[in-house]
């Protein structure tokens, strides 16, 4: 998805912890992907420190587990 998006000409910030994403750095106009099952720090967590610290992002939620996961965020 990183090189996708990069290929179109946005500048894509990838982090493998969502503890050290720089999350608070975000803006409005950018847009978060993640996974709803992460190491460390599990989607509704993000969620709920994107709330806490009023980022208004867009947000993309993904995940490969059941579809009760994604509904329930």
């Amino acid at each position: 998805m990183a090189k996708i998006l990069s290929d179109l000409g946005y500048k894509v910030i990838t982090s493998n912890d969502a503890r050290s994403a720089h999350l608070e750095d975000m803006t409005e106009s950018d847009i978060i992907f993640f996974d709803m099952k992460m190491p460390r720090m599990d989607g509704l967590q993000v969620l709920d420190f994107l709330a806490s610290h009023y980022i208004k992002s867009s947000i993309v939620l993904m995940s490969g587990a059941e579809t009760e996961v994604l509904a329930s965020a």
